[in-house]
Parts: structure tokens; sequence; C-alpha cells
């Protein structure tokens, strides 16, 4: 799933669901390389971020930042 098909299912699913919405894209990210092989499971051995975008920053007046990054949530150590 490319950036511009992310951004179809982003704008699909909000239009639908009211309140929080999370979207976790499971997949391929970027190419597949040694010594990974095809099929194999890739954890992100230093961990993931969350990025949320904020609504309110674009709002005539709103100094907010426009996204906010959560801390780094370590992998399952069992997965590394």
């Amino acid at each position: 799933m490319g950036m511009p098909n992310m951004d179809f299912v982003v704008r699909e699913s909000r239009a639908v669901v009211e309140g929080q919405l999370a979207i976790v894209r499971l997949g391929t990210c970027g190419a597949v390389q040694p010594p990974a092989r095809l099929g194999q499971m890739l954890v992100a051995s230093h961990g993931s971020i969350c990025i949320r975008r904020n609504p309110d920053a674009w709002a005539p007046g709103e100094a907010a930042p426009p996204y906010t990054l959560s801390r780094p949530v370590p992998p399952d150590a069992e997965l590394c």
C-alpha cells in the first residue's frame, strides 16, 4: 500500500468512524534485504512510535503542533 492508497484508506475510514481512530499497517516496508527472506516476520528491533495528526493545529489562532509523537514502544523481547 503506497502513500496515495493509505491516504484513501484513512479518509474513507474517518468518514464512517466516529471518535478516535487507530490504523495499524501490517505488511512490507521497503525491499526485503538479506538476511531476511520472503515470508519471514520482521520486527522493528528499536521499537515503534505513534504519530497522531492534531486537527486543532489548523484552527485559526491555534498554536498547537500539527503532529504529536508518542514515546518509543519497545518490541516484545521474544520476537527480537
